[in-house]
């Protein structure tokens, strides 16, 4: 899924290399029982989770240096991770800095450490040292409670005697931004945090007794919503009458940003910019009416100052400029304003473009990597695409569960809105709509990118649902794709290029491509901490194997030999058919993904491919996420190789310094 990463606040994000998976691959299975089983296993949903993000360091571009590495295997007969989260727990029960520091000096704990703990768990829970140990610390913990116990036993290092020293350190290293988010939620202590918070929760009823015997998540649900109360008290939202007032307003969207999750951000920073914006004109409007009488433009004034909400007090400074000939103001305010009626869709405008996206995207991304990638992926595939509204922050998603992509319709809004066209206009015109799809399409690239991962899954048997897997390899991949999809249009295309340099005035979206894109050939690594900052809940990679190889619990056990029971069963009624009737059953049954979008669904109604697929997802072993780690593994090491290289023919000088998206760049195009 792309989403808007925010500009006030950098999302945190922790660049450790977590161990990779490896075990021995088994697969069993059990034949008994029932007749139908449920497709509950097909289901969607998101991984939900903390872990440190895979390294996308620039790979070396001599042919035979070899994929982009991932960290080191770990050959174990145990389940990767067990032994590791064994002594996590052992560390977490350590509530304070003397305990913490004497088990970290222990001689049998070292001794262990030293014998069987993964290589970064010896490293990092060696006698601190400095600064490099702090940094290690960040990239290691991704839980906040257990970075807080690291930290505490770190209390003997200048930088982290306290949680303002700490906060304090982090603010003074830009390379440290992306950790602050954490590190501040690792303080969520009582008496680390700021009058704000403890204010609001002391309204909610919440004691400081009460926090000390909750949970982090319980922590986190508190703060959001203290952290709503905030905001409403301080008039996020409506137009703040003064300069206090507009201090007021961040000071506390500052606060209570930290426990919200992307989505509520963008939301509450949206309602922020726009009424700052409002109280901005407001001050623009009276000095274009200070040398100027016009009563009908003064009475407009004094109502648009009488106004709390950020549209009506726009409409009217609207009519004020417009009156004044001011049109580079109207036109701004007409960006940030709500739709007129004529640009808002119906359904059926919704299904028009749509359709016209899914006739000419692919021609319109052919001749690139990617686009030479998708299509051969949709060849003899349907491809479908839909435009709605959506009020989270993504600006397009892939939907596994109905194998579609999904277009925000604001950022078709924002194009009508920066060129001042009409639905109608916009249909009618052949340009503005070619124009529309070249800035939609970097969006394409990255869900497309999507799709082929998650059909990937599918064909090795993994139920359809992102629940299922999700980890960071699919963004970081996704977001390589499309950020090197705007390097090949820029050098390649002059209209392109002009189009980019507009789209930046139009789009949020563009504003990002160009900047992501600027990063990737300046700053790989810049670029990485940028994309997985808008991505610190979801699990690297091998975050996910663990994950997966733990999760389980008694019920599920139950439920999963149960399901055993019921497609073994199945599939040895099939081995007994005729060659024909199993080819019938084939033909006509329902695939995984076709599955898993039923209810309980009869076995004798599905595929047996299918039905192959799910005994697997389904065995004890659960030698299914091996072949879905080696398979992402490889896959993300070749993609991002096969980028790099690309980059690098485009830019065969050097892979620094400015992209052409700027009127100004036509040399660096030449070149």
């Amino acid at each position: 899924m792309r989403r808007w990463l925010p500009p006030i606040v950098v999302l945190g994000v922790v660049f450790a290399l977590a161990p990779a998976v490896h075990a021995v691959r088994a697969v069993k299975a059990n034949a008994a029982g029932n007749t139908s089983v449920g497709s509950h296993f097909g289901r969607l949903g998101m991984a939900s989770g903390i872990d440190s993000p895979l390294t996308m360091d620039a790979p070396s571009l001599d042919v035979g240096s070899g994929l982009v590495t991932l960290g080191p295997a770990i050959e174990d007969t145990n389940k990767p991770g067990l032994k590791a989260r064994a002594y996590a727990r052992e560390v977490q029960g350590r509530e304070n800095v003397t305990a913490a520091a004497q088990f970290l000096e222990d001689d049998e704990t070292r001794s262990w450490l030293r014998e069987k703990a993964p290589q970064r768990h010896r490293e990092l829970f060696s006698k601190a040292t400095g600064l490099n140990d702090l940094r290690l610390t960040l990239q290691t913990y991704e839980d906040p409670h257990m970075l807080r116990l690291a930290l505490l036993a770190r209390s003997n290092i200048e930088q982290a005697k306290t949680p303002q020293s700490m906060l304090a350190w982090i603010d003074s290293d830009p390379s440290l931004a992306h950790f602050r988010d954490r590190v501040a939620a690792a303080y969520w202590e009582w008496q680390t945090l700021d009058e704000q918070q403890r204010s609001a929760l002391a309204h909610a009823n919440v004691t400081q007794e009460q926090w000390a015997g909750v949970s982090m998540d319980t922590r986190r649900s508190f703060l959001r919503s203290a952290g709503r109360r905030l905001l409403s008290a301080a008039r996020v939202g409506y137009v703040p009458r003064s300069v206090e007032e507009v201090k007021l307003q961040r000071r506390a969207l500052l606060s209570a940003w930290g426990a919200f999750d992307n989505n509520e951000r963008f939301q509450w920073n949206d309602k922020f910019a726009k009424g700052i914006f409002a109280h901005d004109k407001l001050v623009g409007a009276r000095q274009a009416l200070a040398k100027l009488f016009n009563p009908n433009l003064r009475k407009a004034l004094d109502r648009a100052e009488e106004q709390t909400d950020p549209q009506a007090t726009l409409e009217l400074l609207q009519t004020i400029f417009d009156g004044v000939g001011e049109s580079k103001q109207s036109r701004q305010i007409a960006k940030v304003a709500d739709a007129r009626p004529d640009q808002q869709f119906t359904p059926m405008n919704r299904q028009v473009l749509a359709q016209f996206l899914r006739t000419h995207m692919i021609n319109e991304v052919a001749g690139t990597q990617a686009g030479d990638m998708l299509g051969e992926f949709f060849k003899g595939r349907p491809m479908q695409i839909v435009v709605k509204p959506m009020k989270e922050a993504s600006f397009a998603r892939y939907a596994p569960k109905l194998n579609r992509i999904e277009f925000n319709e604001r950022m078709v809004t924002e194009f009508m809105r920066g060129r001042d066209l009409s639905i109608a206009q916009l249909f009618s015109d052949m340009n503005a709509l070619e124009d529309l799809m070249a800035l939609l399409a970097p969006a394409f690239v990255h869900e497309a990118t999507h799709q082929t991962q998650f059909q990937a899954l599918v064909d090795i048997g993994v139920p359809p649902g992102t629940k299922h897997w999700y980890d960071t390899t699919l963004e970081v991949e996704a977001f390589t794709r499309q950020t090197l999809y705007v390097h090949e249009m820029v050098r390649g295309s002059e209209r392109h290029r002009l189009l980019f340099i507009e789209g930046q005035n139009l789009l949020g979206a563009t504003r990002s491509d160009v900047k992501r894109a600027q990063m990737l050939r300046d700053d790989p690594a810049a670029f990485k901490a940028h994309v997985l900052g808008g991505y610190a809940q979801v699990k690297t990679l091998s975050g996910m194997a663990h994950a997966r190889l733990n999760r389980r619990s008694e019920s599920d056990i139950h439920s999963d030999r149960a399901a055993r029971r019921i497609l073994g069963a199945e599939l040895a009624v099939r081995r007994r058919l005729s060659a024909s009737e199993r080819a019938q059953r084939e033909r006509v049954g329902l695939d995984l993904r076709e599955w898993s979008n039923q209810g309980s669904t009869p076995v004798n109604k599905i595929k047996t491919s299918a039905l192959r697929g799910a005994l697997r997802y389904k065995d004890p072993e659960q030698g299914w996420i091996y072949d879905v780690y080696d398979y992402l593994r490889e896959r993300y090491a070749t993609s991002i190789r096969g980028a790099m290289i690309r980059l690098h023919e485009l830019y065969p000088d050097t892979m620094s310094g400015t992209i052409a998206t700027s009127r100004n760049a036509a040399a660096d195009k030449k070149n």
